[in-house]
């Protein structure tokens, strides 16, 4: 969930986040920041309505003339929208015709795909302060946290943490099925660990978090850092109103004690620095810029690293920037040096291994804040996507599962039915009953009236269309081991009848004491044991 990076639009570029109930759509345009641009709220696109009805016709056209006003309004990137219910798929088709005919063949169309709705959904229960929704609607906060999310990720999860377990809402998040098999005093541990283990590999980009509110909080999630120093730092960087252009500034200029900054800026980025590495910019040799501001290098280890790009360059007439600039944009020349010899020479004189010192500066000039994490996934797969659509969990709803079905009617066929969450059911006749194949119209009515409810098995889900195919027949119900083997459905998960596992009660359900529940209150400082810190 925060192991993915984000999805980069161009600076001129928005993204447009929708997100919907039942019967309303809601829309907001927001920036490559996350800032909300504009809004937009439809109560008939959705709308049920007589296909002949001419009014309803009316009122779907307008609607549909508003999404088309607002794409009009900027030049787009993405459409992402929320898979919450069944009325999404509408949603999404509607919009894909709008864009095919407002575009027409054009290659720079918009791209309209789904986004997990975990931490949208959860997010409307946040702080309106915290997350920047101030003045919006519930459905308008979720539409604006799913764009966040697409658009950052780390920083729309972290948004959600608070040092109150009441008003954690990342805790919330449905991680797995198993998580409330451990205290909640546990996942919080494992959950900060893990947020501060991705913060400090991705590095923190410091004027976005001075910029957008709605990206400062993974601030504290920076090893040396913390929720208060995170926000002291804010604080203090907002009132001199402007941008950070080197690290060194927030020692010099107080603010941060010597201490902190040398614990937490190997974690901090200059994002300008990048854009103007990926241009091709011709450098003078008075320019006096410190490239290495913009990798993960420590100030501690600046002075081996301008070593290194010395050695790399032929011309000792450039300045120190531009040597250093120079390597950055053609890394291969380092490959002529022997770095190895040079890690031995210097881990002689610290009585310290160096070579990997010397191997991550090296692996920062190819590639400055290389981002480690999984490609956003912009195409969920069929199964993701029923379950999310049908808002069912996939370890209740799968093959072989029993569950509660209304009856809806029937024909020559077999049985229609449908579950709580609205997926259409049907079992076929010769898996109503067993040992008959046919069942005449007026036995099916009396033995299954309509708007009644029965018990079935699950044979085969469909993850395609939407639905499911089940069995009533009392064989399959009652014997569920016979079920099992008639199906092939223990071999489907490689697992063996008689395969059993033992819970250990005190190591499984763990009971706090009274003296940890009292510990639990206090405030501990954070202890973090990070690969670069």
């Amino acid at each position: 969930m925060i192991n993915i990076k984000s999805y980069h639009p161009d600076e001129q570029l928005c993204l447009i986040s929708t997100s919907n109930d039942d019967s309303t759509a809601a829309l907001v345009l927001l920036d490559y920041r996350g800032e909300v641009i504009e809004t937009l709220v439809l109560v008939n696109l959705l709308r049920k309505g007589g296909v002949n009805d001419p009014s309803h016709k009316l009122l779907f056209e307008t609607d549909k003339n508003e999404i088309i006003l607002l794409l009009k309004k900027r030049p787009i990137s993405g459409i992402t929208v929320s898979p919450k219910n069944l009325r999404s798929q509408f949603l999404k088709l509607e919009i894909m015709n709008i864009i095919d005919e407002i575009y027409q063949g054009n290659e720079n169309r918009p791209f309209v795909f789904y986004t997990n709705p975990s931490v949208s959904l959860v997010s409307i229960y946040c702080d309106p302060i915290r997350n920047d929704t101030v003045g919006l609607s519930p459905l308008l906060r979720e539409a604006t946290s799913l764009g966040r999310y697409v658009l950052d990720p780390l920083a729309e999860v972290s948004t959600l943490w608070h040092e109150n377990d009441r008003l954690n809402l990342v805790l919330n998040l449905n991680l797995s099925p198993f998580q409330n098999q451990i205290s909640q005093n546990q996942l919080k541990q494992s959950l900060e660990n893990k947020l501060v283990e991705i913060t400090n590999e991705v590095g923190v980009d410091l004027n976005m978090c001075i910029s957008t509110h709605s990206r400062s909080s993974v601030l504290q999630f920076v090893s040396g850092l913390g929720p208060r120093k995170s926000k002291k730092l804010i604080e203090k960087l907002k009132g001199e109103n402007k941008k950070m252009e080197s690290r060194s500034a927030l020692f010099s200029k107080g603010f941060l004690s010597k201490t902190v900054f040398i614990n937490s800026i190997g974690f901090f980025k200059l994002e300008s620095g990048f854009d103007y590495l990926s241009q091709n910019n011709k450098l003078n040799n008075e320019d006096n810029i410190e490239w290495l501001d913009f990798t993960r290098i420590h100030p501690d280890h600046y002075k081996i690293a301008k070593k290194i790009a010395m050695d790399a360059n032929d011309d000792s007439k450039l300045s120190e920037s531009l040597l250093i600039y120079n390597i950055m944009k053609n890394p291969k020349k380092l490959d002529e040096l022997d770095l190895e010899d040079y890690g031995n020479h210097l881990s002689q004189r610290s009585n310290c291994n160096m070579s990997i010192l010397i191997s991550q500066i090296v692996q920062e000039f190819k590639q400055p804040f290389f981002d480690y994490r999984q490609e956003f996934q912009i195409n969920l797969t069929k199964q993701q996507l029923f379950y999310k659509i049908t808002n069912e969990s996939s370890y209740h709803l799968l093959d072989e599962s029993l569950i509660t079905l209304r009856i809806l009617g029937f024909d020559d066929r077999g049985l229609r039915m449908v579950t709580d969450s609205g997926i259409p059911a049907f079992a076929n006749m010769n898996d109503i009953k067993d040992g008959i194949v046919e069942i005449k119209e007026m036995e099916l009515k009396s033995m299954y009236p309509i708007d009644t409810h029965v018990r079935a098995r699950v044979k085969q889900i469909n993850f395609e269309m939407i639905k499911i195919r089940v069995s009533l027949r009392n064989s399959d119900l009652n014997n569920h081991r016979d079920f099992l083997k008639r199906n092939s459905i223990l071999e489907h998960y490689e697992l063996h009848i008689g395969e059993n596992f033992i819970l250990n009660r005190n190591e499984d359900f763990p009971a706090a004491s009274p003296e940890n529940r009292a510990a639990d209150r206090k405030f501990i400082p954070r202890k973090i044991n990070h690969p670069f810190f």
